[in-house]
């Protein structure tokens, strides 16, 4: 799937019995980026909407 700039991105469902743990996952420069996130039961990881977190400061 695509993310909302079109760059592709691949989603995984971890939800094991009541758990909720989905991860996205990004390819950044020649790096990779995992996000976690929840998943309700009964819908599917791909129809989640992400909001875009700002990049946090590192020094």
């Amino acid at each position: 799937m695509s993310d909302l700039s079109g760059k592709p991105v691949a989603r995984l469902d971890v939800r094991v019995e009541a758990g909720q743990l989905a991860l996205e996952v990004t390819v950044i420069h020649n790096s990779v980026m995992v996000q976690a996130f929840g998943a309700p039961e009964g819908v599917s990881v791909t129809e989640i909407l992400l909001k875009q977190q700002p990049d946090r400061l590192t020094s």
